[in-house]
């Protein structure tokens, strides 16, 4: 899963509803948010790479250890995932 790359090189993890912000050593903050029906990752609001296409929904939930990450496709597919990790 792309995104526990981006929490492991991460000095602090946050997000708000529907973006998940990972701050960097080198100062840089990497952000990653739906975008139209992508899902998109982008460095000090610069640029973008997709990391999924056809996305209905991305949502972000907080726990004691982490994240909870849930995508919904077009076609009705619901992936969840639990990001570990101890920053705020």
């Amino acid at each position: 899963f792309l995104l526990q790359n981006d929490v492991y090189v991460a000095t602090e993890v946050s997000h708000d509803t529907n973006r998940l912000y990972f701050h960097l050593e080198t100062g840089e903050t990497v952000q990653i948010e739906k975008y139209q029906d992508t899902l998109r990752r982008r460095v000090n609001q610069k640029g973008h790479e997709i990391y999924a296409r056809n996305i209905h929904s991305f949502s972000l939930h907080s726990l004691p250890y982490g994240i909870i990450v849930s995508i919904e496709t077009t076609k009705g597919g619901i992936y969840e995932r639990t990001l570990i990790t101890n920053k705020k």
